[in-house]
């Protein structure tokens, strides 16, 4: 629809009360100054627009089409002017979801448009768990005299929606099982690369292993061991309370969301590398999930294992819990049951690596960090950090956010730490595994 310009309502009333005074009192002066406005009002309309939906077309695209909880996809709208005459002034807001942030460029853009000729806006917005839908784009056209206004919605063609799961385009790449995992040295001799001692020679020991600097000087045969590295199982246990679900601001994505990517992508690593995998979820029903996962009531287990089986299991879990990380979800879900010490004990042993992720939202998560590393090999704590220095309430939650990491770390576990809105997370685990010795602190 073509709308009269408010401000130009006013030039015609000037127009007519020139015109009237000029009657009134016969002074052609006032006569003649009552054409300037006709003048401005005829230039207007001389320079009057096209109809908007006729005369241009809009195209959106998302990149990566599918990213992660706390990904970064830009978003690129195209518009085009289809007709043979110029649009001067365009104003065009994409409609972008409300539960995501824009964080870099901005979805707003003024243009001028030669017949033909396209233009683009490009921003980024951070990505919510689940897909959210674009809303229409605003378009509004001002003729050149800006004496008429056309204000539209349309529909661009191409991508409406942005969509994060656990398993984006672009994943973690594979990197060496010593990243996140180890073996496990004994004081046996066995197979290895660590030397353990020598022994005599038996027959049916291999030649690569014969001391054969020894026998060069002495004539004797002996043989080399080694010391035996055994394999450790991983359990990821994966907090995912109600508590989990506080953010750095409203459309930032919450702890849950970044708590499931997080357990994912280490879980799909892990697997790469044949290694065996299980999984500890709590804060989910295991009643309500699909498939064969064990556990009581407030939490799940899946055995470690090297099948690929164990990863699909996992993607069940962690979808289910996916659904209560939605924005637009506002049931209760999510349980704030953990396993009790004894439940812990029964599942992780001396030959069990344990791979905390939490954001440490409570000192419940710091009792687990504890109770893991009493009868785990070893316990690593992968946190996304989701405070907020924003508001004086946001600074007491980063105080006393930190002060459960020292806790933690003062049990002797590393803690490796993921900000989602300034690195990647295989920025952050690469960096987090060269920055943390085992024990030592992130």
């Amino acid at each position: 629809m073509t709308n009269l310009v408010p401000r130009w309502r006013v030039v015609i009333g000037l127009a007519f009360v020139l015109v009237g005074v000029g009657v009134l009192v016969v002074d052609p002066r006032i006569l003649i100054g009552a054409i300037i406005p006709v003048l401005v009002l005829g230039y207007g309309m001389v320079g009057s627009t096209p109809e908007i939906t006729d005369a241009i077309v809009l195209r959106r695209s998302v990149t990566p089409a599918q990213t992660h909880p706390g990904g970064t996809p830009t978003v690129t709208l195209t518009i085009e002017n289809t007709r043979d005459t110029w649009i001067t002034d365009l104003r065009v807001v994409d409609g972008v979801p409300d539960e995501v942030a824009v964080i870099d460029g901005s979805p707003r853009a003024t243009v001028r448009l030669a017949p033909g000729e396209s233009a683009t806006l490009t921003y980024t917005v951070q990505a919510r768990y689940g897909t959210t839908e674009f809303t229409s784009t605003t378009v509004r056209s001002v003729g050149v005299g800006a004496l008429h206004m056309q204000t539209v919605t349309m529909e661009p063609a191409g991508d409406n929606h942005i969509t994060a799961t656990v398993t984006p385009e672009t994943t973690i790449t594979q990197r060496q099982p010593t990243d996140i995992v180890g073996q496990q040295t004994t004081d046996q001799g066995g197979e290895g690369i660590e030397f353990h001692g020598v022994r005599s020679y038996q027959p049916t020991d291999p030649a690569h292993k014969v001391n054969w600097r020894q026998y060069a000087k002495t004539r004797e045969l002996s043989t080399i061991q080694y010391r035996q590295e055994e394999a450790l199982d991983t359990v990821v246990a994966v907090d995912l309370r109600p508590c989990t679900k506080q953010a750095q601001r409203k459309t930032a994505p919450t702890g849950t969301e970044l708590c499931i990517y997080m357990a994912h992508q280490l879980v799909s690593e892990l697997l790469a590398n044949r290694n065996r995998v299980g999984m500890l979820a709590f804060g989910v029903q295991a009643s309500e999930i699909d498939g064969p996962v064990a556990g009581e009531t407030g939490y799940v287990w899946i055995s470690p294992s090297d099948r690929t089986e164990t990863l699909t299991r996992v993607q069940q879990v962690l979808d289910h819990a996916g659904q209560a990380a939605d924005p637009s979800v506002t049931e209760q879900i999510l349980s704030d049951t953990v396993p009790t010490a004894t439940e812990i004990t029964e599942r992780i042993d001396g030959q069990t690596q344990v791979l905390f992720v939490s954001p440490l939202c409570d000192e419940t998560a710091v009792d687990l960090v504890r109770a893991y590393n009493q009868v785990s090999h070893t316990t690593k704590v992968y946190l996304p950090d989701i405070t907020s220095r924003a508001s004086t309430g946001g600074l007491i939650t980063q105080t006393q956010h930190r002060m459960r990491m020292q806790q933690v770390r003062q049990y002797g576990v590393p803690v490796i730490s993921w900000r989602p809105d300034t690195e990647s997370l295989e920025t952050a685990l690469q960096e987090g595994t060269r920055r943390v010795p085992a024990g030592g602190e992130s």
